[in-house]
């Protein structure tokens, strides 16, 4: 299987542990990897990513990790830029705050618990 090959490739590249997610969006990557990292007191992290896709990373994981005490890194691939990748991010950033906002609340609902009646800290708001 291609995941588990990719998998094992990065861990013993990067010397790390891995955690796949569900998510179909840098967005739910971001919200739903989060939980597992809190879950085991991560308190740093590295963002492996694409070049073209560093503004959305940082958008998404640099955003919101630090408020949960999480420090961001990223380290980039070698990869060209290609004109598909180039139209795939500039639509992707068209649609990148309503996703971050979707995600958000999906994480709120995961971090609060039941019955709870606090507010959500100012960046799990709409209009964050």
């Amino acid at each position: 299987m291609v995941v588990d090959e990719s998998r094992q490739q990065i861990t013993a590249v990067w010397n790390a542990q891995l955690w796949f997610c569900s998510s179909t969006v840098t967005a739910e990557n971001m919200s739903r990897s989060l939980p597992h990292l809190l879950a085991r007191n991560v308190r740093e992290t590295t963002i492996v990513c694409g070049v073209l896709h560093l503004p959305r990373v940082r958008y998404h994981f640099g955003g919101v990790y630090p408020h949960h005490g999480i420090r961001c890194s990223y380290s980039l691939t070698a990869q060209l830029p290609t004109p598909p990748a180039l139209a795939w991010e500039a639509a992707a950033v068209l649609v990148m705050r309503r996703q971050r906002q979707a995600a958000l609340a999906e994480l709120a609902a995961l971090l609060t618990p039941a019955g709870a009646d606090e507010p959500a800290p100012p960046f799990m708001r709409s209009g964050s």
